[in-house]
């Protein structure tokens, strides 16, 4: 008999007429640009990489897909595409379903990558009886929240996911796993920040976001989900400790495609 999994929903924000979703995205977007070092062309080759599945309308999953942007960076490169974004922040996903989300062919589903047999629970959410397959599995700077043990069971499930042939594109920030050489990645990222005034921080757009009344329901949800214990800032593993993952979860070549400084896009073929 199969297992019948409950699967967590965020409360319905269709009420939440006066939320302007693509201006809290685009403002987003404006944040994070601002604070990572050539985001646009580091999303540029993700896009691009997941060409290398061959496939004339490829099914993409992406992993942590928060309010969306990387979504409707993949449906401006993939016009054919059939996209499914699965995050677990109640709010995000609102933004993302209100955004990238109103294009046809694309999904967005409530899963924790946290939860053991993930896939199945992705599944579920699509409404179908058996975890969904696709031709590349992608993530932007979301995996780093993963625990060392989360992080391989995250990469073996999208191996699972993967047909023959299928792609896993990984865009973040991997630690050198050297004192003098993190402190390089530290300095550039100090460089990197723009003059004080001029960038929302993190702290600032979820302040800012948390005045609209109408989205109380999901910011409360969301601080269930995610005690404030759990939002430190991630988990500094090395690029060395993906690949040893990434192999451990069957994948075979897996190459860096791109970098700057500590900001790098892994690739890594089934």
């Amino acid at each position: 008999m199969r297992e019948t999994w409950a699967v967590d929903r965020p409360p319905d924000p269709s009420f939440a007429t006066d939320v302007d979703w693509f201006g809290w995205l685009a403002r987003w977007e404006r944040m994070q640009s601002l604070h990572l070092a050539d985001r646009g062309g580091r999303t540029a080759v993700l896009a691009e990489a997941c060409t290398l599945a061959n496939a004339d309308a490829p099914a993409i999953l992406e992993l942590g897909c928060g309010p969306g942007g990387i979504l409707s960076a993949l449906a401006e490169r993939h016009p054919s595409a059939r996209l499914t974004g699965l995050d677990h922040d109640p709010l995000l996903l609102a933004i993302a379903a209100h955004t990238a989300g109103r294009r046809p062919g694309t999904r967005v589903v409530d899963c924790d990558l946290r939860q053991e047999r993930w896939p199945e629970r992705c599944g579920a959410a699509l409404g179908q009886g058996t975890p969904p397959a696709f031709d590349a599995v992608v993530s932007s700077t979301a995996l780093h929240w993963l625990d060392p043990d989360q992080l391989g069971a995250a990469y073996a499930g999208a191996h699972a996911l993967l047909g023959p042939g299928g792609v896993l594109v990984n865009a973040d920030h991997f630690a050198f796993g050297e004192p003098r050489l993190d402190a390089l990645a530290a300095a550039r990222a100090r460089l990197h920040e723009p003059p004080a005034g001029d960038a929302e921080s993190w702290d600032g757009w979820w302040a800012a976001i948390a005045q609209v009344p109408s989205l109380a329901s999901l910011l409360a949800e969301r601080a269930r989900r995610f005690p404030p214990t759990h939002h430190a800032h991630g988990h500094a593993l090395t690029e060395q400790d993906h690949r040893d993952r990434l192999r451990a979860a069957g994948f075979g070549r897996v190459e860096k495609v791109w970098a700057r400084y500590d900001s790098a896009v892994l690739v890594a073929l089934r």
